[in-house]
């Protein structure tokens, strides 16, 4: 489905969900608009370019 994150799960009972971009890439705006709205029901998420990137957003660090 359009705008779905590529990366999505539960992890120590929050949910989780990761746009993977290449570097230099970026979010559609659909996607944006879906992780915002995961972010303001709670949800852990962001756009990661790299697997540290996502490593950051499930720890809380630098959320994107």
């Amino acid at each position: 489905m359009a705008g779905v994150p590529d990366i999505v799960g539960c992890f120590n009972g929050k949910f989780i969900a990761i746009e993977v971009k290449v570097p230099g890439n970026k979010p559609t705006e659909i996607q944006k608009h879906t992780i915002e709205k995961i972010r303001m029901a709670g949800g852990i998420t962001g756009v990661a370019h790299s697997k540290e990137e996502a490593v950051d957003i499930v720890c809380g660090e630098g959320r994107n």
